[in-house]
C-alpha cells in the first residue's frame, strides 16, 4: 500500500512539473490570460451570410493591450459531388465589422488586415496597456458565397473557431436561421465540439430549439484548440442571391481571346509569304555595309553589327590597324565621303573623337559605349523607305497580335479560378508568361532562321519548344484548380499556342529584303562551302578579297570558317595592317587577334559603365472538412489571442 502511494504521488509531481512546459509550448501561458465568457449571436441568412455578434470577455493576468480576433476567408471544404467527394476551394469576405467596448475597452483603435488566407481584426493601442478583466464587442457579417454543388446546400460553421490560445470557461451561443426550418430539418442540425476533427460532442454543449433559433452552452471550459461547429444538410435552392464567383471574368477574357486568335489564324492563312530565290554570289552586295547586312539578316541592329565597322572602314582605306592583340591600335587615314549614312559618321567620330587621328582599342572611354548604343539607333532608322524590310505595319502587326493573344490566354488563366485558388491564380499567370516569351522567341527565330546554322538552329528550337512545354504543363495545371470547364481552360489555351505559332506569317517582308536575303544566303553558302580553287582564282584576282569579305563573315558569325577556307594558303597580311614582327603571318590568327582583342575591349568597357551607373497567394486556412461535418471545420471559426 505504501509502495502505491508513493508511485501515485510520484506520477503526480511529474504531471505538476510538465504542466508549465506544456502551457509555454502553446505559445502563451495560461497564466496569461483568460476568457471568462464568450458568446455568440448569429443569424444565417437567405443569402448564404452570416450576421454574428460576439461578446468576449477577457481577464489579463499581464499587461496587454488588447485582443485580436482571426477568421479564414481562404478554405478548403470536403463537398459530395457526382463525382464523389471532392475538395472545393472557396473564398469568403468579412464585411460591416463594428467594434465596441466597456469601460477601458471603449472606443480602442482596431486595425484589420487580410493575409495567409485569413481576415485578423486587432484590437487595442500599442502605446496602452491593461490588466484585469475587459469586454469587447465584434459584429461582422461573413459572406460564405456559393457553394457551387448542384445537389443540396449546407450550413457547415463553426461559432469560436479553434484558434484562440487560451481557455474558454462559460461559452454560450445562439444561432438563428432566417429563413424557417422543417422540424425534419431541425433535427438533422448536428452539433460538434472538441478538438479539430472530432466528430463527437466532447465538450458537452448542451442546445435547444426555439422557433427558429438553436441556443446552446458548452458543458465545461473549452480549450485552446477547441470549436464548436454546427452542420446542416439543406435542400437545393435553400440559399437564393448568393454572392457567386467571379467566373464571367475568365469568360470575358476566353472571349476576347478567342476572337483576337481567330483574327490572327486568318490573317496568317491569308498571308502569302514569299520565300527569297537563292543567287550564287561570292563578294558582298555592293553598296551595303556590314553593319546592314547584319542588320538585315536577323531584322535586329547588335553590337556585332557596328563593330563589324572597323574592318570595312580598314578594307575602304579609312583607318588603318597597328600592333598586335594586347596593344591593338586604330589610325584615322581620312575622313568618311559625304553623305555617308549616320550610324558610319557617329561610329567613326566616336573611334576618333575630338580630331584625334589614333584610338586605343584597351582603353576606350564610356562616351565610346554611348555612342555605340546612339549608332545602332541609326542603323536601325536607316532601314525606312525603300529600304524597309517589311511592308508597312506588317511586322509589328505580326508581333502585336501574337504577344495579344499570349496576354489574354494570361488573364484568362489566371482568373479561370475566379481568384478563390491562389494556385489557379498563380499557374495561369505563368502559362500566360511563358506563352508570352514563346511567341517572341518564335518571332524572333522566324527573323533568323534562314540565316542561322545548325547549332544556332538546335537553340532556338529548343527555347522555343521548352517555353511551349512548360506553358502548356502550367495551362494544365491551372484547369485542375480552374472553377470553370476544363474543356474551356485548355481549348482557349491551344487557341492562343496556334496564334502565336502562326502570327509570325503576318509580317509581309519587301521586295527589298526579299532580293537581298537571296543575295546573302548565297553569299553565307559560299562562305560555308567554297571550294579551294573558287578562292585561289579570286585571292589572285584580289589580294585584299579575305579581308574585303571578313567583315561580312563577321556578321554571319563565320570568321573562323571563312579564315579556314584560306589556311595554307599564302595570303599576304593587308595593305592597312602594320607590325613591328610580321616574319610568320596566317590569317587563322589574323581573324582570331581581331575578334578577340574587340570582344576583350568591349567586355572591359562595359564593366567599367556598370561601375560608374552603380549598377503570393497565401496559403488560406486549413478548414476544410469532410461531408458530414466535425468540430472546428467548415466556414467561419478561426480563433484570437492577447497582444
Amino acid at each position: 500500500m505504501k509502495k502505491l502511494i508513493c508511485l501515485l504521488a510520484a506520477a503526480a509531481l511529474l504531471v505538476c512539473c510538465a504542466l508549465p512546459a506544456f502551457a509555454e509550448a502553446s505559445g502563451v501561458s495560461r497564466a496569461d490570460y483568460t476568457i471568462t465568457a464568450y458568446s455568440v449571436d448569429a443569424t444565417l441568412h437567405e443569402n448564404n451570410t452570416v450576421t454574428q455578434t460576439e461578446r468576449i470577455t477577457v481577464d489579463f493576468a499581464v499587461p496587454s493591450r488588447g485582443i485580436y480576433r482571426v477568421l479564414p476567408v481562404a478554405l478548403w471544404v470536403e463537398k459530395d459531388t457526382a463525382d464523389g467527394p471532392q475538395e472545393m476551394a472557396y473564398r469568403a469576405r468579412v464585411r460591416d465589422l463594428a467594434v465596441t467596448g466597456e469601460g477601458q475597452t471603449a472606443g480602442a483603435p482596431v486595425e484589420t488586415d487580410t493575409e495567409d488566407g485569413f481576415y485578423s481584426i486587432r484590437i487595442g493601442d500599442e502605446d496602452t496597456w491593461l490588466t484585469g478583466v475587459q469586454t469587447y464587442e465584434l459584429t461582422f457579417t461573413y459572406d460564405i458565397g456559393d457553394d457551387r454543388v448542384a445537389a443540396y446546400d449546407e450550413l457547415f460553421y463553426s461559432l469560436n473557431g479553434g484558434q484562440w490560445d487560451a481557455p474558454i470557461e462559460d461559452f454560450r451561443f445562439s444561432f438563428t436561421f432566417e429563413k424557417p426550418l422543417t422540424q425534419e430539418q431541425k433535427g438533422a442540425l448536428a452539433l460538434y465540439s472538441g478538438s479539430y476533427g472530432g466528430k463527437g460532442n466532447e465538450a458537452g454543449v448542451s442546445g435547444a430549439w426555439d422557433g427558429n433559433t438553436f441556443s446552446g452552452a458548452a458543458g465545461r471550459t473549452l480549450y485552446p484548440g477547441e470549436a464548436v461547429t454546427l452542420y446542416a444538410r439543406l435542400p437545393e435552392g435553400y440559399f437564393t442571391g448568393e454572392r457567386m464567383a467571379p467566373v464571367w471574368v475568365f469568360w470575358a477574357f476566353v472571349g476576347a481571346g478567342a476572337l483576337l486568335a481567330a483574327y490572327t489564324l486568318l490573317r496568317a492563312l491569308s498571308a502569302r509569304r514569299r520565300a527569297p530565290v537563292v543567287t550564287p554570289e561570292c563578294t558582298p552586295p555592293d553598296g551595303v555595309s556590314s553593319a546592314e547586312v547584319g542588320y538585315i539578316i536577323d531584322n535586329s541592329a547588335d553590337d556585332r553589327d557596328i563593330l563589324s565597322l572597323i574592318l570595312w572602314f580598314a578594307s575602304k582605306g579609312y583607318l588603318a590597324v597597328e600592333g598586335r592583340e594586347e596593344d591593338l591600335r586604330l589610325v584615322r587615314k581620312k575622313g568618311l565621303p559625304a553623305g555617308s549614312p549616320e550610324y558610319q559618321t557617329v561610329f567613326f567620330d566616336a573611334l576618333f573623337p575630338a580630331g584625334r587621328t589614333v584610338c586605343q582599342l584597351h582603353s576606350l572611354e564610356p562616351a565610346f559605349y554611348e555612342a555605340l548604343q546612339k549608332a545602332k539607333l541609326s542603323l536601325s532608322a536607316h532601314f525606312t523607305g525603300e529600304r524597309a524590310l517589311y511592308r508597312p505595319g506588317s511586322a509589328g502587326r505580326a508581333l502585336a497580335l501574337g504577344a495579344g493573344c499570349a496576354v489574354l490566354w494570361g488573364a484568362a488563366g489566371l482568373s479561370c479560378g475566379a481568384f478563390i485558388t491562389g494556385a489557379s491564380v498563380g499557374l495561369g499567370l505563368l502559362s500566360g508568361v511563358l506563352l508570352l516569351l514563346f511567341g517572341l522567341l518564335l518571332y524572333a527565330a522566324a527573323e533568323r532562321w534562314q540565316f542561322s546554322g545548325r547549332g544556332a538552329r538546335i537553340g532556338w528550337g529548343t527555347g522555343v519548344g521548352l517555353c511551349a512545354a512548360a506553358s502548356a504543363g502550367l495551362a494544365y495545371g491551372a484547369a485542375l484548380y480552374a472553377l470553370t470547364p476544363l474543356w474551356a481552360v485548355l481549348g482557349s489555351y491551344l487557341l492562343a499556342l496556334l496564334a502565336c505559332l502562326a502570327a509570325p506569317r503576318i509580317a509581309q517582308p519587301t521586295e527589298y529584303r526579299l532580293e537581298m536575303a537571296g543575295r546573302l544566303l548565297g553569299l553565307r553558302k559560299f562562305i560555308e562551302e567554297s571550294e579551294l580553287p573558287r578562292i585561289r582564282v579570286l585571292a589572285a584576282e584580289n589580294p585584299e578579297y579575305f579581308y574585303d569579305v571578313l567583315p561580312y563573315a563577321s556578321v554571319f558569325g563565320l570568321e573562323e570558317e571563312w579564315a579556314g577556307r584560306f589556311d595554307g594558303m599564302a595570303v599576304p597580311p593587308p595593305v592597312w595592317y602594320g607590325c613591328s614582327d610580321m616574319t610568320v603571318w596566317n590569317v587563322i590568327w589574323f581573324s582570331h587577334m581581331m575578334h578577340h582583342s574587340v570582344d576583350h575591349s568591349m567586355t572591359q568597357l562595359q564593366q567599367t559603365v556598370a561601375q560608374q551607373s552603380g549598377g503570393s497567394s497565401g496559403g488560406g486556412g486549413s478548414f476544410g472538412g469532410s461531408g458530414g461535418g466535425f468540430s472546428g471545420g467548415g466556414f467561419g471559426g478561426g480563433g484570437g489571442g492577447r497582444w
